[in-house]
């Protein structure tokens, strides 16, 4: 019940946000903003402000093993002392989570245990201080901070523990798919190297579509995305949060990635259709296949007129040992795990 409390007041506050974008006249927010490390951030495109300070709203790295996977150890880009746990062989995977949220919730580290199965190391990327402000906008600036952290603490840690940047694997909901692409971005673009895979759970449409902030292909060697609650700005409102726009090597539209079929009428529930990408997820780890075709649009796979009907991929974690690219969709159950 206060999931889906907090889900309403998610879905009220951004629609408020919509109509009334806020803009600080006073000097309150410089329209450009040089940090130590990590560069000069200026006001995009919809977004009137800048990033906080590393000070202010600096992430939390939580380390967690298959050896231990309940408590965590936190490392940081300051200082390498807990860096031993990585070198040149360690899978590792990071979790980030998505707006006004945090990364102890359980929507997350149910998450942990089964990757934990496929990859030696899950880091937990917590942002909350970042991302718990009311004020929507904001928090989307202060994505590019928390990818540009991310970047160069896997920076530090291919320089000093040569971890190799092939076996890292980011997992972002919402704006958390954004923040991944602006890490595996500023890795490029400052140091040239480049992130294996990111995976987009649902990317946040509002105030980034079209931006210098939404995730693209370019982020990483193979970029994935799930899309759950895709819609135009109209439709928020319904629950609609994710961007409808493809941004990966292979973009996924379950159900036709705008409504799911075990989700109730949106004032019931706003924000199922947006966390139903991180349960997808969850479930192709070990339960579910969800073969998907290669197609135009929902409405030609509905009726079998797809130009490519014997392309298939899995959608989720296994979608990267799947050839083809494109946009890819497929039916699912109405009961978890959905398959």
């Amino acid at each position: 019940m206060l999931k889906q409390l907090k889900g309403q007041f998610k879905i009220i506050l951004l629609c408020f946000l919509l109509v009334n974008n806020p803009i600080l006249s006073d000097g309150q927010d410089l329209n450009e903003v040089c940090y130590e490390i990590f560069g000069c951030f200026k006001w995009t495109r919809f977004i009137f402000f800048t990033p906080d300070s590393p000070e202010k709203i600096g992430a939390i790295f939580r380390v967690y093993t298959a050896e231990d996977p309940i408590e965590s150890r936190q490392i940081n880009y300051h200082n390498s002392s807990n860096y031993d746990i990585f070198n040149e062989t360690t899978s590792v995977v990071f979790i980030i989570h998505g707006w006004l949220d945090n990364g102890q919730e359980s929507r997350y580290t149910n998450l942990f245990t089964p990757l934990l199965a496929k990859y030696d190391v899950v880091v937990s990327v917590d942002w909350s201080k970042a991302a718990s402000g009311l004020l929507y906008p904001k928090n989307v600036a202060n994505c590019q901070l928390t990818g540009r952290e991310i970047g160069y603490l896997l920076y530090r840690l291919q320089t000093e523990r040569g971890l190799d940047l092939s076996r890292v694997h980011l997992v972002g909901f919402s704006l958390g798919a954004h923040i991944a692409g602006l890490a595996g971005r500023w890795l490029k673009q400052q140091y040239s190297l480049t992130l294996g895979r990111i995976t987009g759970l649902d990317a946040a449409g509002p105030f980034i579509d079209g931006t210098i902030i939404q995730i693209k292909k370019s982020d990483a060697v193979y970029v994935d995305g799930i899309h759950t609650s895709s819609g135009s700005i109209a439709s928020v409102v319904l629950g609609r949060l994710g961007t409808k726009t493809p941004f990966g090597h292979k973009d996924f539209y379950p159900n036709g990635g705008s409504d799911q079929p075990f989700c109730p009428f949106p004032f019931l529930n706003m924000t199922c259709r947006h966390y139903a990408a991180i349960d997808f997820f969850l479930s192709s780890i070990n339960q579910c296949e969800y073969k998907s075709t290669k197609c135009e649009s929902w409405k030609q796979f509905t009726s079998d007129k797809c130009d490519e009907p014997h392309t298939i991929a899995r959608m989720g974690l296994k979608s990267n040992e799947d050839s083809g690219e494109g946009s890819f969709y497929l039916s699912t159950g109405k009961d978890y795990p959905y398959c």
